[in-house]
């Protein structure tokens, strides 16, 4: 009977030994572990997306927040220093050029026609002030 429970003891005991090897083989411990995308700070770089280890797929990274229209008339009327009812508004429209999506933003004050095209995440492209009267 003592022979039984010493081997049945040994037997439990490799079993435990080879289970924790088992679940500590995928894992690593926190402090070897590096992160997945680091940027160097203040580069402006956006960083990539951590893809898990061991993991075959790689997912497309994370689209930038996009703005919506009225975010778009905004900043064109933010730097042309005006608000909404200072001026006539003639266009606002999400567009796609040589592979940028962006917002066409045109409004009109006084005599003055003021184009902007505005990327879809907020950055200014082009803009463009033209008197009214060159049409």
């Amino acid at each position: 009977m003592k022979e039984k429970m010493k081997k049945a003891g040994l037997i439990l005991g490799l079993v435990l030994v080879l289970a924790f090897a088992v679940t500590a083989c995928g894992s690593k411990p926190a402090s070897s572990q590096t992160p997945a995308a680091q940027t160097p700070a203040g580069s402006g770089a956006a960083a990539a997306p951590a893809v898990p280890e061991g993991s075959s797929k790689q997912s497309a990274p994370a689209a930038a927040t996009e703005i919506t229209e009225e975010e778009a008339l905004a900043i064109a009327l933010a730097d042309a220093g005006f608000k909404e009812a200072d001026v006539t508004i003639v266009k606002v429209a999400k567009d796609l050029d040589d592979g940028i999506t962006k917002y066409d933003v045109e409004f009109i004050s006084g005599d003055k026609k003021y184009g902007y095209d505005i990327k879809i995440d907020g950055v200014i492209l082009e803009r463009d002030i033209d008197s009214t009267f060159d049409d």
